[in-house]
């Protein structure tokens, strides 16, 4: 088992090796030893809005990105919002039920639309008092691009919501480069991290140091699951390397309690997959103890089991 005061330094190199690849996480030593990442060059709030303008379309409040402001992806947009004709650029990705996933290829780059999709009036009015889903991923991404995580960068945003006429939201973000850690897993993990000279100790102890610093910040992110996270396989085996993916369920508190914590320990460690085994998920689990605390590793793993496994098996026997 790794933890404790080797698990802390490999904590601190992970950071570092994060701040070399992006310039967001850098690790400072404050007074009294204590170890925090502050931010640099990613501004949030009044920052980041000022590199929106807001327009309107077919009363669709439509936010673009100063860099993407040309009328070719306002009309390709404004094309979605009219539901005309398809488009040669525009092609359909499958996703799960409550939304709808295009791919839009432009000469700058590709991009990705997902409109939210609402069943009633009863999610329509829990729009407009909470806000809407798109706007609620929009803060999302926006929350994990400010602390220094990589989330995929925000192009545009569109929102009509009301009672009296068909709800339109969607978020527009650009293309990341990577591949689900769910696929991972499946695909021949081993052989592809031996491809880049990866060791899957070394990458299950950044991932479980990523997840560790997400909560010190006091980020939940409610969906995290092998499936929403993107691994770079290009780059370094740092932080930077796994990308965060729908974040509408995103939010920062003081202090992530934690069967908070353990919720998205168990949406993260609940696939059984042969490529970890369960020695990893303890390593898994002794590593982001040795940064954040809690219990033991073994009660742990069972809390998590308790919480995933147990009322899957009741409901399908059910079934």
């Amino acid at each position: 088992m790794e933890g404790g005061e080797s698990g802390r330094m490999a904590y601190r190199q992970c950071l570092h090796l994060g701040a070399q690849r992006r310039g967001h996480l850098v690790p400072v030593l404050f007074p009294g030893g204590g170890w925090q990442s502050v931010i640099e060059g990613e501004g949030g709030g009044k920052e980041e809005a000022a590199l929106f303008r807001l327009r309107e379309e077919r009363g669709v409040k439509l936010w673009i990105h100063r860099e993407w402001e040309g009328e070719d992806l306002v009309g390709l947009l404004r094309g979605q919002i009219a539901g005309g004709p398809p488009d040669p650029r525009v092609e359909m990705v499958p996703t799960c039920e409550g939304s709808r996933v295009y791919r839009i290829r432009l000469s700058r780059g590709v991009l990705y639309v997902k409109h939210f999709c609402y069943r009633g009036p009863v999610e329509v009015v829990k729009a407009l008092i909470r806000g809407s889903k798109g706007e609620r991923a929009w803060r999302g991404g926006q929350l994990l691009r400010s602390l220094g995580f990589s989330s995929p960068p925000l192009v545009a945003r569109g929102k009509r919501i009301s009672l009296l006429t068909a709800p339109v939201d969607f978020v527009v973000t650009e293309a990341v480069s990577g591949l689900r850690l769910k696929q991972l897993l499946q695909d021949g993990f081993g052989d592809r991290l031996g491809e880049r000279g990866w060791r899957k100790r070394d990458f299950l102890r950044t991932l479980a140091f990523t997840v560790a610093e997400l909560h010190r910040r006091g980020v939940y992110h409610g969906d995290l699951n092998p499936t929403n996270i993107l691994v770079d396989l290009e780059g370094d085996l740092s932080p930077a390397a796994f990308c965060f993916l729908d974040n509408g369920r995103c939010r920062q508190m003081r202090r992530v309690p934690y069967r908070l914590r353990l919720r998205d320990l168990a949406g993260l460690n609940h696939p059984r997959l042969p490529a970890i085994t369960i020695r990893d998920r303890l390593r898994f689990f002794s590593l982001y103890r040795s940064c954040l605390g809690g219990q033991d590793p073994k009660e742990m793993a069972l809390r998590i089991y308790q919480r995933s496994v147990r009322p899957r098996r009741r409901q399908a026997t059910r079934t």
